[in-house]
């Protein structure tokens, strides 16, 4: 009996001391590491209605648990880690409001789980189902209806609200970050569980913008705008040049437009789409020029090797062929250009053809006729320091040797001499474009230039002592001539007025179907006078041209009907003039077109200090570039040392009107371009320290 009693005690102490020991042990770490315990929380709640107490709580998620509401209906789940939680209370004969709860522990205590029991005979049933697509777990499904409850997916994406009764109930699930298909789901539940109430889910689409602009200019229609970066699409403007794109994520872009024959500016522009529409991407359309070919024929005496200048909107010579056919190709669209023929010891009808390129274009045919004579009307105005005059004569040139004199007629000079030249007297030499004088009767230092058509020569010389400008017409043979030449027309005259006065006159008028002539403007140096009265203009059979009100005046009307040139004395004034008829309205109006011009001037000042009365003539060549800009050549040669010194360095800017009137800017000077675009007439003022240079410039090219 002793022995068995100090057998039992022994065994109880080994007992207590295993279970110290074993204490001990878990309180240091258990075998494990020395480390600190992560945080734990609780999550508590309560139960209330007809069954608080003994109602068993489940806790699935994050962990697995279960617990019983005491006799107030409370429950506490401690030693909870952060997570996710669903809290699901479970009575026979009862069912909860909501059937479950989802709780989410971080970082503090989860109070207030709270549901209500409500006693019922009545069976249970459960809502079930599966969420898919691009996320199943974490989902958080919410019940409403008639019971109200919350429920997180499982790895799976499976979903369960049990202990639900007969009625109606709508399930939707939600994540941040996600839409669902469908967005909710009404469930009716009769009498039995309800599975298959799925969703599908899929990223919140991300916000996307608009980026849009407009094309306008020489297009506006059809362009296609190609946007690249971040998205690369394309699309074309409507008749109002609009363009959009849309749906465009936040990003970088580069919008391009892009249609044939035309270009952009910008060429592209860079876009940064960030959280808000992009507009007024614009762009302005210029039209590239297409490249057209202009050709012809030459027909006639002369075929081959006829020189032919393309000048205005585009520069170019060629020649033509045996069988007189000649091309320019490469010219720009739109380009206003004149296509001249030249040949020496020929002429050409048309002298010259203007054309607007708009395609390829076939010009009108020129017929050459030789030139074996040749007849000029020569005037010419002659002045010094003290002295003036006039002189008009006809000059006909060899039959043999169109170079010779053969005979002279028609002559006289202000001081009323009708002596000629003698046959043979006089010889016109042409070298590099210039015509020299030469022979017994030849005046000196004479330099005068002839247009390409033929038709027109303007030069300078000394006659004597003096200093000469010289005009010559070609007569025509067979040319018809009638009043009607000359009634109802419109003109422009400049003239040089030397001798007991010396100034430049310019204006414009017009002749009535009577020829009676009513001048409209009448401008001097010193600004607008009262017009003369010029009376009736006539011509007889021959081209001669004579002014009723101005008795001493003759002159010659071209063959082209469109330029009279002649001199006549006005008291103690002679006088050079210059008519120009004006019927052409399609001048390129704008900056002078680029050209090269042989100009001869006579000019002649006031009394100057120092020097006094100046006079002398002048030639050069004038430069003008495609901007308008007139030079003046170091080829630029006077008689007068004052004048020759004194060529002008800077340019002047030269514009035109659809009329033909010539302007220059930062000067008196005004001009008048001829019909045929081959020379120009006009006056201006040099002013110099004490006093002015009045000039009359005759430009041939």
């Amino acid at each position: 009996m002793f022995c068995r009693s100090v057998s039992n005690r022994t065994v109880l102490l080994l007992i207590l001391s295993a279970i110290a020991l074993l204490t001990v042990l878990t309180g240091c770490g258990g075998g494990g590491g020395g480390g600190a315990a992560a945080p734990t929380y609780s999550i508590s709640g309560a139960v209330s209605g007809d069954a608080p107490a003994g109602v068993t709580i489940n806790l699935t998620g994050a962990a697995t648990a279960s617990t019983t509401t005491g006799a107030d209906g409370t429950f506490t789940f401690t030693g909870r880690a952060n997570g996710t939680y669903t809290v699901t209370p479970v009575k026979a004969g009862n069912v909860f409001n909501p059937v479950s709860l989802v709780v989410v522990v971080s970082g503090a205590n989860v109070t207030n789980t709270n549901f209500t029991a409500t006693a019922t005979a009545a069976s249970t049933y459960s809502l079930s189902g599966t969420v898919s697509g691009v996320v199943q777990a974490g989902v958080m499904i919410t019940l409403s209806g008639d019971a109200t409850g919350t429920a997180v997916t499982d790895a799976s994406g499976n979903y369960s609200f049990p202990g639900l009764v007969n009625g109606s109930y709508t399930v939707m699930p939600s994540r941040t970050g996600y839409v669902f298909t469908p967005v909710n789901l009404a469930v009716t539940i009769s009498g039995v569980n309800s599975a298959g109430n799925n969703f599908t889910s899929e990223p919140v689409p991300e916000p996307t913008y608009k980026l849009s602009g407009n094309v306008s200019g020489a297009i506006a229609a059809g362009v296609t705008i190609q946007l690249t970066g971040t998205a690369t699409l394309s699309t074309t403007t409507d008749a109002g040049g609009n363009y959009e794109f849309s749906a465009l994520h936040n990003g970088n872009y580069t919008v391009i437009p892009n249609k044939e024959g035309y270009t952009f500016n910008p060429a592209s522009t860079a876009v940064t789409v960030n959280g808000a529409d992009q507009t007024g991407k614009n762009f302005v359309a210029t039209k590239i020029p297409g490249k057209y070919t202009v050709s012809g024929t030459v027909s006639g005496d002369i075929l081959g090797g006829v020189t032919i200048t393309l000048s205005g909107g585009a520069s170019a010579s060629t020649t033509t062929n045996a069988s007189g056919n000649y091309s320019f190709s490469n010219v720009a669209e739109g380009s206003l250009c004149t296509v001249t023929p030249s040949a020496p010891g020929y002429t050409f009808t048309p002298g010259s053809r203007n054309v607007t390129v708009t395609g390829d274009i076939t010009v009108g045919d020129f017929a050459a006729v030789a030139k074996p004579s040749a007849t000029w009307k020569e005037y010419v105005l002659m002045t010094s320091a003290s002295a003036a005059g006039w002189r008009r004569r006809t000059l006909k040139f060899s039959d043999d040797n169109p170079a010779i004199l053969f005979a002279a007629s028609s002559c006289l000079d202000s001081s009323s001499s009708t002596t000629c030249p003698a046959a043979g007297s006089l010889t016109w030499t042409t070298s590099s474009g210039v015509i020299a004088e030469s022979g017994a009767s030849a005046d000196s230092s004479v330099h005068m230039t002839m247009t390409s058509t033929g038709n027109f020569i303007a030069g300078t010389g000394n006659v004597g002592s003096s200093s000469a400008l010289r005009v010559s017409l070609k007569v025509l043979p067979g040319t018809v001539y009638s009043s009607a030449d000359i009634q109802s027309k419109s003109f422009v005259f400049h003239e040089l007025i030397v001798g007991s006065a010396t100034k430049w006159r310019y204006g414009s008028g017009a002749t009535d179907g009577a020829r009676v002539v009513t001048i409209a403007s009448q401008i001097e140096p010193s600004g607008p006078t009262t017009p003369d009265s010029w009376g009736t203009l006539n011509v007889d059979a021959a081209g001669v041209v004579t002014i009723s009100g101005i008795p001493t005046f003759s002159g010659f009307l071209a063959d082209d009907k469109k330029t009279i040139v002649g001199t006549y004395t006005s008291g103690t004034t002679y006088r050079l003039m210059i008519l120009q008829i004006t019927m052409r309205s399609d001048y390129p109006v704008g900056p002078l077109p680029a050209s090269i011009w042989k100009s001869s001037i006579l000019a002649k000042s006031t009394n100057i200090p120092f020097v006094g009365v100046q006079a002398g003539w002048i030639h050069c060549t004038n430069t003008v570039d495609s901007g308008g800009n007139m030079t003046f050549g170091a080829d630029w040669t006077s008689n007068n040392s004052l004048f020759s010194s004194n060529r002008p360095t800077t340019a002047f800017t030269g514009s035109i009107t659809s009329s033909g009137e010539v302007t220059m800017t930062g000067s008196s000077y005004n001009g008048q371009a001829s019909d045929d675009w081959n020379f120009l007439i006009g006056t201006m003022t040099l002013e110099v320290t004490g006093g002015s240079v009045y000039l009359l410039q005759i430009s041939t090219r």
